[in-house]
């Protein structure tokens, strides 16, 4: 008996069974490179909490039930200029979380309310906060189905503790006094608690008139606008453009997209992995070598983006294949790891390039 078999009973029992995954490859770039004891435990640990933050980040996303997952980087601010794109990013920082403050995204139909509003709960979930998406028709359905199965305390407690919940499409249509009184228990439970993330076709000034009653109304809008931010998205429909516009903007232009320019088809650049980026890949530190999102650039050591005769040539090189923890690609819009394998007996390479995520920064950082 080997005594990597001795450590399967152990690493069961502590619930590391998954670094026997990585562990020969490990051992193997270990002596191939000299290490320390201490160093090499270090990149070993590292894979398993690495894979346990994208477990967990997996989880949220799912939990968070977001209609689609939309990033910031498939938002084209060039289709309405009006579109206040420094308050955007501002907001995708997500400071207005840790602050408990609220959003409101106020404008007409196809502005893009609902694509920010995801895009904003995505990236408080990468950095390890628990967002909840529902529309507001959606919304009122459960509660008033909660009160006839006497699940309402348990479905309104779920819907003031995450925290972040972003409320979709408030104010399409009047209100009863039942899904009024609803609303504004949400709001008050949630008041200096939570963010509350709310998107309207509506103007900030006339969701009061949606409680009815001027004295709900008033109590429910001093708790929401208090130290809120208020976005008002002006311009064209995306899903219906004006008739000049039309062809010219097929989906939104991501900031790498944008520094293309009008090159030609052969030194467009591709989404592939590089190598010889300076430091240190293992430790999955700022410098690792990156790889473009899917469907971005990739990027040569020389921070020049590659073209397509160069990406070619380098595809062509056996060397790394990603694979995650179940045996796919972790590399996608929920998360910025990726966690790449040694193909063949290439186990020189990385066993991981991982760029460090937000939750183990702000870990840190405390």
């Amino acid at each position: 008996m080997s005594a990597t078999d001795d450590l399967v009973p152990m690493l069961k029992k502590l619930r590391l069974s998954v670094v026997l995954q990585s562990l020969e490859l490990r051992t193997r770039q270990a002596v191939d490179d000299g290490l320390s004891h201490p160093e090499f435990l270090y990149r070993l640990l590292h894979d398993e909490v690495e894979r346990r933050e994208g477990k967990q980040l997996d989880l949220r996303v799912r939990r968070a039930g977001f209609e689609q997952p939309t990033t910031l980087e498939d938002f084209d601010f060039h289709f309405n200029p009006t579109i206040p794109r420094s308050r955007v990013i501002d907001l995708a920082t997500c400071a207005f979380v840790e602050r408990r403050e609220n959003v409101l995204l106020v404008g007409k139909t196809g502005v893009g309310k609902t694509h920010l509003a995801q895009a904003f709960g995505l990236r408080a979930c990468r950095l390890g906060y628990d967002v909840l998406f529902v529309s507001a028709p959606d919304l009122f359905r459960q509660l008033r189905a909660s009160r006839g199965d006497g699940t309402y305390e348990r479905r309104l407690a779920r819907l003031t503790s995450v925290e972040v919940l972003v409320l979709d499409d408030l104010g399409l249509r009047p209100l009863s006094s039942e899904e009024a009184g609803d609303l504004y228990e949400v709001i008050r439970l949630r008041h200096r608690h939570g963010s509350l993330v709310i998107t309207s076709n509506r103007a900030v000034e006339e969701l009061a008139a949606l409680f009815g009653d001027p004295l709900m109304a008033s109590a429910a809008m001093d708790r929401l606008l208090e130290n809120a931010h208020q976005l008002v998205l002006e311009g064209d429909s995306y899903r219906n453009p004006p008739p000049a516009k039309r062809g010219r903007w097929p989906r939104g232009k991501s900031t790498e997209e944008e520094a293309r320019g009008d090159r030609s088809a052969s030194e467009v650049p591709l989404a592939v992995p590089t190598r010889g980026a300076t430091g240190d890949p293992t430790r999955g530190g700022d410098r690792a070598p990156r790889m473009g999102p899917i469907g971005r650039p990739g990027w040569g050591p020389d921070g020049r983006p590659l073209t397509r005769s160069e990406a070619t040539a380098l595809a062509s090189r056996p060397a790394i294949t990603p694979r995650g923890p179940r045996g796919c690609d972790t590399h996608n819009l929920y998360s910025r790891q990726s966690l790449w394998m040694p193909s063949g007996d290439d186990t020189r390479g990385p066993l991981s390039w991982i760029a460090r995520s937000p939750v183990a920064r702000r870990d840190e950082a405390r």
